[in-house]
């Protein structure tokens, strides 16, 4: 077990980082690899990932009910690594697109390494789990983000297409090692459709999707052009790709940190009010951000990071204390679906934003969505503690146990 969960952790911060180096430089890729400025193509573009990736995933979902999950992994990482080549090689604008979304048609199948290592764990340290896996997003941001910084300011956008290449290798070698010491088959899957079918469905699932919705949708809403913004800000030498990606990268940051210090004393309320907390922090992260001044900027960072980590945590915490081990996968890609439709709208809202009005008027519009977050989470009861036997340890502090 401790083979596997290791493995998974690697496989996750390498998909993580790979898959995350342009994710705040989309503008200044765009411009420098096929010469399109407008700030809206950006938007569509990562609307268009979010889309590939939330349709494809459920289907992969039930995939894996025939298959097992690690020859899945080695097929569609195969078939992403020839199609990561193609990317890196075209200078159409138009085989672009259409090369990257097949490329994340086969990616999206690495989000069941989520729920595979849930269910593996049990129920008992779901807590924990979630934190631990929170923690590895962000540790893979934030890698992710000052490679992409490097890559853009110092060498060549499209090298970033040789990195998730390189990680797609990396990951098909895990999965084929995995596979011989186990003795996987490729029709194994790790529960019947029987047993999903004879597991009842939480209706708290689809109300955590809405919640999740809004939520992606407001903190994303600052993601695609944060990094222009920052230039727009600052001042020599703090307002090239790589200080920016620095900047970018600060929730991430503080996530690790947050993680560090609950370790040492670790909280002693519920994921719901956890939740709640996180969200108010949120709110002021996001006032301070958007008052045009980079110290302040800064300091809404840090406080947005640790109020950010919060929020995802815990909306996967409640997910999960909702759900049984033989819906994972599937209650999951349905708050997934909620979580990909918030930043499809983000992106395409972003876009139109800082085209049409500023980059401070994006932050105005998160801070009101995280109102709206609020308001609705409390009208569907979320908030409310919902205690009983089946109830996960809410400790982030299990984070490190989890890998112990």
């Amino acid at each position: 077990m401790r083979v596997i969960r290791w493995s998974l952790i690697l496989m996750t911060l390498v998909s993580v980082m790979a898959d995350t180096m342009l994710l705040p430089f989309y503008p200044q890729f765009f411009e420098e690899s096929f010469g399109v400025s407008d700030p809206a193509h950006a938007g569509w573009y990562i609307a268009a990932c979010c889309t590939t990736v939330m349709l494809c995933f459920p289907l992969w979902a039930k995939v894996a009910r025939r298959w097992h999950e690690l020859p899945l992994w080695v097929v569609t990482q195969s078939v992403s690594a020839v199609l990561g080549v193609m990317c890196y090689l075209t200078e159409s604008l138009l085989t672009f697109w259409i090369v990257s979304q097949l490329m994340l048609m086969m990616k999206a199948s690495y989000l069941l390494i989520y729920p595979f290592a849930i269910r593996l764990e049990g129920t008992g340290k779901i807590g924990g789990f979630v934190a631990l896996f929170a923690v590895l997003m962000h540790i893979g941001t934030i890698s992710g983000a000052v490679l992409g910084g490097y890559l853009l300011q110092f060498w060549d956008g499209r090298d970033a297409y040789l990195v998730m290449i390189a990680s797609d290798l990396v990951q098909i070698v895990i999965c084929i090692a995995l596979m011989l010491a186990l003795k996987i088959r490729l029709t194994e899957p790790g529960y019947t459709p029987a047993e999903v079918a004879d597991t009842p469905r939480s209706p708290m699932v689809m109300k955590l999707a809405v919640v999740a919705m809004l939520f992606y949708f407001s903190v994303f809403l600052i993601r695609p052009f944060f990094t222009l913004y920052w230039a727009d800000i600052s001042f020599a030498p703090w307002n090239g790709e790589f200080p920016s990606s620095l900047v970018y990268a600060i929730p991430a940051i503080i996530a690790l940190l947050t993680v560090v210090w609950q370790r040492i004393k670790a909280p002693q309320l519920t994921s719901q009010q956890l939740l709640i907390r996180g969200l108010l922090v949120i709110l002021v992260g996001l006032v301070l951000q958007g008052l045009g001044d980079p110290l302040w900027t800064v300091i809404g960072r840090l406080i947005f990071g640790w109020g950010l980590f919060m929020g995802v945590v815990h909306i996967e915490v409640l997910l999960f204390a909702h759900s049984r081990p033989e819906r994972f996968g599937e209650d999951f890609s349905r708050v997934h679906l909620g979580q990909n439709i918030g930043i499809i709208l983000a992106s395409f809202a972003a876009g139109a934003l800082v085209s049409d009005v500023s980059h401070i008027a994006v932050f105005a519009a998160a801070t009101a969505g995280i109102v709206a977050v609020v308001m609705v989470a409390w009208r569907l009861g979320v908030f409310a503690r919902t205690a009983g036997p089946e109830e996960p340890d809410h400790s982030i502090k299990d984070a490190e146990e989890a890998i112990s």
